[in-house]
Formats: C-alpha cells, sequence, structure tokens
C-alpha cells in the first residue's frame, strides 16, 4: 500500500511530499505550483489501484459452452462490428 508522508524527505525544505510503501520505501516525491498535498493523495490513489488487484481483475472469460446457453440479446437497430 502506499501512503502519504508529510515530513521533508531530503531535508531541502522546498515543501516536497513523499508517497512510500507502508514499509517506508519511498515512491514518489510531488511538488506542484498549486496543491501539492491534493495531488499526493492522486498519485498514492493511482500507486494503489496499480499495484492492488480488484475483483474485475481476477475475471475470467466465460466458456463456449457458457455462451451457446446464454446467448447475447438482440437489440432493434444494433449491428454486428
Amino acid at each position: 500500500m502506499f501512503v502519504i508522508d508529510k515530513k521533508d524527505a531530503n531535508g531541502t525544505g522546498n515543501g516536497d511530499i513523499c508517497v512510500r510503501t507502508d514499509r517506508g520505501s519511498l515512491a514518489a516525491l510531488v511538488y506542484s505550483c498549486g496543491n501539492t498535498e491534493e495531488r499526493a493523495h492522486v498519485v498514492a490513489a493511482a500507486l494503489n489501484a496499480a499495484f492492488s488487484p480488484s475483483m474485475t481483475d481476477m475475471m475470467v472469460e466465460p466458456s463456449e459452452e457458457w455462451w451457446a446457453a446464454n446467448p447475447h440479446p438482440t437489440h432493434e437497430g444494433a449491428t454486428d462490428v
């Protein structure tokens, strides 16, 4: 998991915010002319989403037999692509 660490990462006092793993390893330094903390949260959330599989990542393709027994409904005006 990635977390925000507001402590000065390298002692320069320039306002960097660290995004670290929950074990303390540095993953990113965030600094912006706008709201740095908000942007650091976005970076941490993106990293957490990328490295944490969700339910949809675990989905499998149904078998041919399932597709044969459960055909896709046709809709008026629909076309095959």
